[in-house]
């Protein structure tokens, strides 16, 4: 596997999902996609840090604070 398909998540993944991927790939984003691959939006440690702090939890949706631009 190339070390960018790490930085890959899905519709489903949680807030938790999302900082792992960006942990283990060292870029500080995340990108969501659809089944086919397809981008969704992108997510940087900030975008995550964020919504924490506006009291989003780990266990929530990341997509719902992607950038889908």
């Amino acid at each position: 596997m190339r070390q960018w398909e790490k930085a890959l998540i899905g519709p489903e993944a949680t807030f938790r999902d999302a900082l792992v991927s960006i942990d283990s790939t060292g870029a500080g984003i995340a990108l969501v996609v659809d089944g086919d691959r397809r981008l969704l939006g992108a997510l940087s440690d900030g975008d995550l840090r964020r919504a924490l702090i506006r009291g989003a939890g780990l266990d929530d949706k990341a997509i719902g604070a992607a950038n889908p631009n």
